[in-house]
């Protein structure tokens, strides 16, 4: 049986690993030879899964997406290839060792999987620009963009193309040097076309200060002993928490605790000219030093 990654990871149209993903304005991905396979077969240019009609006839690339592919089928490979690697002293599973260490790693959380975030550009405030593929986003000069209802209008942000309403969802995000940016979480009611903080639940770096934003509470100043550069986003639906945490070191750097009843979206917001990036899947244990 194939694990939930691996059916995550799997193309709907030839439910095998994605080879060369690219991505539809609906979020829907797929094999790029599939897609335009299906397109050849069938004479209509629609998502092969909600049916929605493509303008483009050369969608971008899902590069997030192809990566976390390309490393899934590596380590598939090497597991396949030493299952004697996997064993520990006097035969004992390695697999419940890195459990028990995650386990006392209090400000590792949970071993959840991780969830590639396509920016979706019908959401982007007009001041933004996304990167081809949907990861990046900076802020220019303001676009001549339609002014539809999900279209944010103040603040620079734009929302992930997903929203997640169960599970448990991570994804990584780097701010490099821009000088002014928020991520977190909007729910799906989040008021596009107004400068109020209903329905956000954020971090963010303003006029140099660190600060935390919850709709009802008041920000919270948080004390850094570095600048941040590589932030992990981890929701959790299940247990009610959203946590935000210092890739680089693993360490918290905010925790919310409350009943979300709405489904919620990624939401990044980039008020400066230098790039914010999400960042292709990475081992964690590479990125703690296991």
């Amino acid at each position: 049986m194939a694990s939930v990654l691996e059916e995550d990871l799997s193309c709907s149209v030839c439910h095998a690993i994605f080879k060369d993903p690219v991505v539809l304005s609906c979020s829907h991905s797929f094999c790029k030879d599939c897609l335009q396979d299906w397109w050849t077969k069938t004479q209509i240019q629609e998502c092969p899964v909600c049916k929605r009609k493509s303008s483009r006839s050369q969608p971008p690339h899902n590069l997030v997406l192809k990566n976390l592919c390309e490393t899934f089928s590596l380590k598939k490979d090497q597991r396949e290839a030493s299952p004697v690697s996997r064993r520990g002293r006097g035969g004992q599973d390695l697999c419940s060792e890195e459990r028990r260490g995650a386990e006392d790693q209090s400000h590792r959380g949970e071993m959840v999987s991780y969830t590639p975030v396509i920016l979706d550009p019908n959401s982007a405030h007009p001041e933004l620009i996304l990167s081809e593929d949907l990861t990046s986003v900076r802020r220019e000069k303001r676009q001549k963009l339609p002014a539809n209802p999900e279209r944010f209008d103040s603040f620079y942000p734009v929302l992930g193309s997903e929203g997640f309403d169960s599970g448990t969802h991570i994804w990584d995000v780097e701010v490099g040097d821009s000088t002014a940016w928020f991520l977190g979480v909007a729910a799906e009611s989040v008021e596009r076309k107004s400068t109020t903080w209903s329905g956000m639940w954020r971090i963010g770096f303003f006029n140099g200060i660190y600060k935390a934003f919850s709709p009802s509470a008041s920000p919270t100043v948080l004390q850094m002993q570095k600048m941040l550069q590589r932030i992990r986003v981890d929701l959790d639906r299940t247990r009610g928490e959203l946590s935000f945490s210092d890739l680089d070191t693993g360490i918290y750097i905010y925790i919310v605790r409350r009943t979300f009843t709405e489904k919620l979206f990624p939401y990044i917001s980039n008020g400066d000219k230098f790039p914010i990036k999400i960042l292709p899947y990475e081992d964690e244990d590479d990125n703690y030093g296991w």
